[in-house]
């Protein structure tokens, strides 16, 4: 429940959720829960995580919350130039720390055309 707080995800019925975190991983962070509690889509991208899929899922579903580990972040990061991510507004990383350089590149609007 804590994931619909506003200091957290502050999720609400108007987000698009894709958590790329195993479902059995920690029950993905708890945001298929939170995402069906209050009334946000949820995306799924099951066996399609390779980095250039889950860019195309992002853009075409319009994902407004998603949460990954680092390695996927880092992947992720060169499949996002040219996309149309406007409608993204948190990014999650667990697992581990995130490089600030790594957390600049996607402030500084990795995805931005």
């Amino acid at each position: 429940m804590s994931v619909l707080f506003a200091d957290t995800f502050a999720l609400g019925a108007g987000d698009v959720v894709m958590p790329i975190v195993p479902m059995f991983h920690a029950h993905a962070w708890g945001l298929p829960y939170a995402a069906a509690m209050c009334g946000a889509s949820l995306v799924l991208p099951g066996r399609a995580t390779g980095p250039e899929q889950l860019a195309e899922l992002l853009e075409q579903e319009k994902v407004t919350v998603s949460a990954a580990v680092t390695t996927v972040w880092k992947g992720l990061l060169p499949h996002l130039h040219g996309r149309d991510l406007s409608g993204l507004r948190r990014l999650a990383n667990g697992g581990g720390p995130l490089p600030v350089g790594l957390s600049r590149q996607y402030l500084d609007g990795a995805g931005s055309s």
